[in-house]
């Protein structure tokens, strides 16, 4: 289980949350960045319907999605969503 965090560097939305994934990941959560600008991306970014950024999208081990969160939201909802589906 994972998150997926797509977002651009022109998005000042996604410049904002960077401090938030930041401590996602110090913490010890698995987060992927995809930077939706890189043309490899463009598949996961197409698979996962990813429309508005930032957005955070978290799969289980197949890649199957168990929540998308679109928006800025804090530290703890990642982590209480992460908590929810890891038991």
């Amino acid at each position: 289980m994972k998150y997926l965090d797509f977002w651009a560097s022109w998005c000042k939305p996604c410049r904002m949350m960077l401090p938030v994934v930041e401590k996602l990941i110090e913490s010890g959560m698995p987060v992927d960045k995809i930077d939706i600008e890189n043309p490899e991306n463009a598949d996961l970014v197409a698979k996962y319907g990813i429309k508005s950024i930032p957005a955070m999208v978290l799969v289980d081990e197949n890649g199957e999605v168990l929540e998308k969160l679109v928006g800025m939201n804090p530290e703890s909802k990642y982590v209480e969503l992460f908590e929810k589906y890891k038991g």
